[in-house]
């Protein structure tokens, strides 16, 4: 069964203090009216993350860091489109055809953790659910190449990065710290039971 509760009652960074502190395995499910967003634990260590926010693609961090150029991305998304049913995700289809190096796609994965536990320290409502022994990496961290050294992230320090950051995006007016209002048509556990449900076909 998993562990549930409000984001209200226990803050993301508590959230994530607590399954690095026990060691616990599995996949954090985070709700709220900003967004979607998920991170994944293996023995207490993030080893995976996603967000619905389309900023916070990795080919997207890439292309900010100047690490690929914004035709390689496109280049890697049409050999992923014309690949069909042997379509690898992006990561791996930029590490093979666009020069990608180990050591850029690592830092990348990495910024893309700490980016999603950003956004995510900004949501002071919703809903979190820690689905325990279950890891569900998302396509852009499946299918890693085999150069490609598994994420297996220390949480203390990717929360501390991620905090810095944050309080820098604050003082810098990007982060803008308000009071959630008040949205009937918002209801986290229903999201929650769909969101289930939708696995359930998945599977």
């Amino acid at each position: 069964m998993p562990l549930t509760g409000e984001l209200e009652h226990l803050p993301i960074v508590d959230v994530i203090q607590l399954i690095y502190s026990t060691r616990k395995t599995g996949t954090l499910n985070v709700y709220s009216r900003k967004g979607e967003g998920q991170l994944v634990f293996n023995s207490g260590y993030i080893v995976g993350a996603t967000h619905s926010d389309e900023k916070l693609r990795i080919g997207q961090i890439l292309c900010e860091a100047n690490i690929i150029t914004p035709e390689d991305l496109d280049r890697a998304l049409k050999l992923q489109e014309s690949a069909g049913g042997e379509r690898k995700p992006l990561i791996a289809t930029l590490f093979k055809h666009c020069g990608l190096s180990k050591e850029a796609a690592y830092k990348a994965l990495e910024t893309l953790i700490e980016m999603t536990i950003v956004e995510m320290i900004s949501w002071s409502k919703g809903i979190f659910s820690l689905e325990m022994d279950k890891i569900h990496i998302s396509d852009e961290y499946r299918y890693l190449p085999t150069q490609l050294q598994e994420l297996n992230l220390d949480t203390q320090m990717v929360l501390m990065d991620a905090l810095r950051i944050f309080d820098e995006k604050v003082h810098a007016g990007e982060i803008v710290i308000v009071d959630e209002p008040l949205d009937e048509s918002f209801d986290p556990m229903a999201i929650e039971a769909a969101s289930e449900e939708k696995e359930e076909e998945i599977i």
